[in-house]
């Protein structure tokens, strides 16, 4: 048993600073859904006096690569919130070893006194 004050604030600057990592991952989301779109709209309001015989190579192209993006960013996120499980567990056992620690240097200092 020890004093994990310490540890206990490590952990909280840790858990905010992965909150703000999922705050920019759901923002990375929404620009990535927003951009997929765009691209959709786009598609559709081309001539098709204007498309070439290579279009839908391209169009297959961007959609592609879109789904790895879409992919990757929600993996992030899915990485990130399961870290912060990870964290916030290990912070609460802090909390419980902390507590019991310095309940008993206030039990020996009220018994030295």
């Amino acid at each position: 048993m020890a004093c994990r004050c310490t540890e206990k604030g490590m952990c909280l600057r840790d858990i905010d600073r992965l909150h703000k990592a999922k705050e920019y991952a759901g923002q990375a989301s929404e620009n990535d859904n927003g951009m997929n779109s765009e691209l959709n709209g786009g598609k559709s309001i081309v001539p098709a006096s204007y498309t070439s015989e290579t279009e839908g190579e391209l169009t297959s192209s961007i959609d592609e690569v879109h789904d790895k993006v879409s992919d990757k960013i929600s993996g992030a996120a899915s990485e990130i919130s399961e870290a912060i499980q990870r964290v916030h567990e290990k912070y609460e056992a802090y909390c419980i070893e902390d507590k019991a620690f310095h309940e008993e240097q206030e039990r020996l200092a009220l018994m030295g006194a």
